[in-house]
């Protein structure tokens, strides 16, 4: 409120109107005002729900576990606590586990667990290509398949 008082100053008191404090609150009670429309109009006006295409599957699980596997089977352990390869990785996963998901735009997840860590990989729907999902980061020793 000191703001508006500056504007009806009292007759008896002379002071200056125009100092910084009356600019810093001018801009500030000026961007608040700026804030809460953009808010409201945004709102309004930009409120429809985003519709996500769901691409179907072409490919069945059975089809993604040979992918899969065969990837596996291709690929060496790269790294144990920094010991040499020494075991295949179709080896090494050979008798787990796996899960599949497929994730509505193309991809299917496989994921499987070795020494308490869960392992992710991507295969491509239409061209059965796996890739390692790296955004998971463990503290725990892991093997680089």
């Amino acid at each position: 409120m000191n703001l508006f008082d500056t504007f009806a100053l009292k007759k008896r008191l002379i002071r200056r109107r125009y100092t910084r404090s009356f600019f810093a609150k001018g801009a500030f009670y000026t961007l608040v005002g700026f804030y809460a429309l953009f808010v409201l109009i945004t709102n309004v006006f930009f409120d429809e729900p985003t519709v996500i295409e769901v691409i179907p599957a072409t490919r069945t699980e059975d089809e993604i576990s040979s992918a899969v596997r065969e990837y596996l089977r291709a690929k060496d352990v790269r790294g144990l606590n920094g010991v040499p390869p020494v075991v295949n990785c179709g080896e090494l996963f050979g008798n787990l586990e796996f899960t599949y998901e497929y994730l509505n735009r193309g991809s299917w997840r496989a994921n499987a667990f070795y020494e308490r860590v869960r392992y992710y990989w991507r295969v491509d729907d239409l061209s059965l290509e796996v890739t390692k999902n790296f955004w998971v980061r463990t503290y725990n020793s892991t093997v680089k398949c």
